[in-house]
C-alpha cells in the first residue's frame, strides 16, 4: 500500500483519497495560514473529549485546531471534516453532530475541490468558502469572549 506523510503526526500513513485531502489542507493551514502545528490534532478520537458519549469510541475528528484560553488551557476552536466525495448536507450534519461534544466555535467540511467554513451566529449558520488565517480565528474567538472565560 502506498503511504503519504502526515505533517502533524510526523509519520507515514496509508494514502487514501480522504488522507490526501487532509494532508493537502494541513499543509495549506500550516504553510499559508499560519496555524501552529502544535495546536492541531489529526484523527482525534471523539471519546477523548466526552467519555460518556454513546458510540464515541468509533468516531474520529479529521482535524481539530486548538487555542489557549487566558489561563493557558487548550480549547478546541475549529473542527474540520474531510471528504473524498462531494460535500453534502450529511457532511455538514456530521460535523455539527461531532461539535455537540466538542463545542468549537468554527466548523468546516472540505474535499479536493472546495471548503465550506461555518459558524453559528444569531440563530443561524453563516457559511464562507475559505479558511481564515489562524490569527483571524483567534481574534474572532476573543471578540466573542470564548477564550477569556
Amino acid at each position: 500500500m502506498d503511504k503519504i506523510y502526515d505533517v502533524v503526526r510526523e509519520r507515514w500513513v496509508p494514502d487514501f483519497p480522504e488522507e490526501r485531502i487532509r494532508q493537502s489542507l494541513l499543509k495549506k493551514m500550516i504553510e499559508q495560514l499560519d496555524y501552529p502545528k502544535n495546536m492541531i490534532a489529526v484523527e482525534k478520537n471523539l471519546h477523548s473529549f466526552n467519555k460518556t458519549s454513546f458510540n464515541a469510541k468509533q468516531r474520529r475528528l479529521d482535524i481539530v485546531c486548538f487555542a489557549k484560553d487566558d489561563k493557558g488551557a487548550l480549547k478546541p476552536i475549529f473542527i474540520i471534516e474531510c471528504k473524498a466525495f462531494k460535500l453534502s448536507t450529511d457532511a455538514i450534519n456530521q460535523v455539527i453532530g461531532y461539535n455537540y461534544f466538542i463545542k468549537a466555535r468554527f466548523l468546516a467540511i472540505a474535499n479536493s475541490e472546495q471548503i465550506k467554513t461555518f459558524w453559528y451566529d444569531n440563530n443561524k449558520y453563516v457559511f464562507i468558502d475559505f479558511l481564515h488565517k489562524y490569527q483571524d480565528i483567534i481574534k474572532m474567538e476573543k471578540e466573542i469572549g470564548c477564550l477569556s472565560k
